[in-house]
């Protein structure tokens, strides 16, 4: 089991590897190649990331709930209007910074995707200091010895019951 920190940190760090894989598309001859590749790893990546911060966000909403004394759907509300504010942020802000630095500075577009890959691997490994969940003990085992609460079970829910149904 991964718990969702850690399958957090596999998420961020396949999106370091899409973005790599978006550089080499832009300096290589396998243009193709490498952007296909990205786009698989890219797409794992958000599987696992995204799954794995849902469970992330319900445990940090369920423990700022009942350090504030606030009912969970309120906690809830706040750390994602926080959470989507940060996001669209960031995103707009690195649009708009990309756009500015390849139309009116003509930077090449691989000093971009250099930059981005520098910016994910540091926000990759300053995730190693945000705090870990507890693993939950009472959740059942899936068909790949997953937890039914781990983000990995999850992630791979429909593998699983491709396998199993009958």
């Amino acid at each position: 089991r991964l718990g969702s920190k850690r399958g957090i940190m596999v998420g961020m760090s396949l999106f370091c590897a899409y973005i790599g894989c978006f550089f080499m598309a832009i300096v290589s001859d396998a243009k193709s190649c490498f952007a296909l590749t990205g786009a698989a790893i890219g797409g794992i990546g958000a599987g696992i990331l995204w799954t794995s911060q849902g469970t992330y966000f319900t445990e940090a909403a369920e423990e700022y709930a009942k350090a504030a004394s606030i009912d969970v759907s309120q906690a809830t509300s706040k750390l994602g209007g926080t959470f989507a504010f940060v996001l669209l942020a960031e995103e707009t802000t690195l649009d708009l910074l990309s756009t500015f630095l390849v139309r009116e500075l003509k930077v090449h577009w691989a000093i971009v995707f250099s930059t981005y890959f520098i910016v994910a691997a540091t926000a990759t490994c300053l995730m190693a200091l945000v705090k870990a969940y507890p693993l939950s003990a009472e959740s059942g085992e899936g068909s790949f010895g997953l937890r039914g609460n781990s983000s990995c079970y999850h992630s791979t829910a429909t593998i699983q019951l491709l396998i199993n149904d009958s």
